[in-house]
């Protein structure tokens, strides 16, 4: 099997916002690309708003299982803003399933005096040319 790569999106968005293109080419880089819609997302079991039926652990919790219904003992995470912070809790509760984390668009989510600098020029320029069709 290919080096797995388990992708998990932020809060309220599908797996589809994973673009086809870009797990595609992933998938042809030698990956074998997991992608999913974790709880109140997509096509997963959703609840009455402000009435999950789950604890914040849960979701965390779903990704170590999503890994293991694939029979994969670890792979290489990536998580977008709130999938980045379940990406984390997943590092650090199930630290043997995790080879390597890649984090984008999270940060703290903390009231804090700091101020995040935006993006450079630098990775931008590259950013548009990965991501272009």
């Amino acid at each position: 099997m290919d080096p797995p790569i388990l992708l998990i999106m932020g809060t309220g968005a599908s797996m589809l916002w994973w673009e086809e293109g870009f797990c595609r080419m992933l998938a042809e880089g030698g990956r074998f690309v997991i992608r999913y819609d974790h709880r109140d997302t997509g096509r997963s079991v959703t609840y009455e708003p402000g009435r999950p039926g789950y604890t914040g652990a849960d979701p965390v919790g779903d990704a170590a299982r999503v890994l293991d219904a694939y029979e994969i003992p670890a792979s290489h995470v990536v998580g977008v803003s709130a999938g980045g912070a379940l990406a984390q809790l997943l590092a650090l509760h199930y630290p043997g399933c995790v080879l390597a984390l890649v984090l984008i668009s999270t940060s703290s989510a903390v009231p804090g005096n700091r101020e995040l600098p935006a993006p450079t020029e630098e990775f931008i320029v590259p950013v548009r040319h990965v991501l272009a069709p």
